[in-house]
């Protein structure tokens, strides 16, 4: 007996081509999968609740059109752009009318796999608390190539034989290498190392640990440097000390968080590491602008 196809919404309005249940159970942090829509009026804009990224992902949009909000940046859906998607953003996409493309999910560890610059293309900026919503416009020149990868991915993906984590990752990194092409990108190993490497390893901390840790010393011990030695190299690279990247990184998760939960305020800032409301409320509006009430307010207008 043939296993029934499934489809089901991914975060979207999206009907999205799963692989039957028994394949879906293989325990590698790995998904693609075939986009495919309903026919929808074509003055109609599919709504869909916001959620919170759970993994990388790439989104492939072939043909279509539509909307794609991450955070607060809106970006209009276009044929052949791959958009890239960081895990803990905020996102939502309404394709308008049909669309077609590919997803392809993934964690850090089976993309890298001991090379963290294959992750590079998905955090192009060097600044905290700034949302980073890569696109890459895939040419003619090498959509036919990207389509043989990802018919290749999607073949090894659908059958259990040997090796198969392996073939996906060699896949996955020849994707990605193809994206950074077409960025003008490649990865530099020097990135990794000296001055360049510490900035990166504090970035990475700082997004693990920003509710716990929020001084300067924190992070310079578990980088076993001195505070004056990381604010003075984060500073130089970014053009800010550390504790500025710590404040923006709080502020960008409790934006986050006001637009997607329905926390109060008080509970946002103790989940955040803030003791104090009232402390967390002027934190807020030094930094937004305006106070936390009035951000959620208006940002709930923009939710498509």
């Amino acid at each position: 007996m043939q296993p029934s196809t499934q489809y089901i919404g991914h975060g979207t309005s999206l009907l999205i081509k799963k692989e039957p249940l028994a394949i879906r159970e293989a325990k590698i942090p790995f998904e693609i999968r075939q986009i495919q829509s309903s026919v929808l009026r074509p003055d109609k804009v599919q709504t869909a609740v916001p959620v919170i990224q759970k993994s990388y992902e790439i989104i492939w949009i072939k043909k279509g059109s539509g909307s794609f909000r991450v955070d607060t940046k809106n970006q209009e859906i276009e044929n052949d752009i791959a958009y890239l998607v960081t895990p803990g953003q905020l996102y939502q996409f309404c394709p308008k009318g049909e669309i077609e493309g590919f997803s392809i999910a993934f964690s850090e560890e089976f993309l890298c796999s001991g090379e963290k610059e294959m992750a590079f293309p998905f955090h192009t900026s060097r600044y905290a608390g700034s949302t980073i919503f890569p696109s890459v416009r895939i040419d003619p020149d090498v959509n036919s190539e990207l389509d043989i990868v990802v018919s290749m991915m999607l073949n090894e993906y659908s059958k259990g034989l040997k090796f198969k984590s392996e073939v996906l990752k060699s896949l996955l990194n020849v994707v990605m290498i193809y994206l950074s092409r077409k960025m003008d990108f490649m990865p530099d190993k020097a990135l990794l190392k000296g001055r360049n490497g510490l900035l990166r390893k504090f970035m990475q901390l700082l997004n693990e640990r920003f509710t716990s840790k929020m001084m300067v010393s924190d992070y310079a011990s578990e980088l076993f440097v001195t505070p004056n030695y990381l604010n003075e190299v984060v500073k130089k690279e970014t053009g800010f000390p550390v504790r500025h990247h710590i404040q923006q990184r709080l502020i960008l998760e409790a934006k986050r968080r006001a637009m997607s939960s329905e926390m109060n305020m008080k509970e946002v800032a103790f989940g955040l590491g803030f003791e104090d409301t009232s402390h967390f409320s002027r934190f807020f509006k030094n930094n937004c602008g305006m106070n936390f009430s009035d951000f959620r307010k208006q940002h709930s207008t923009l939710i498509f």
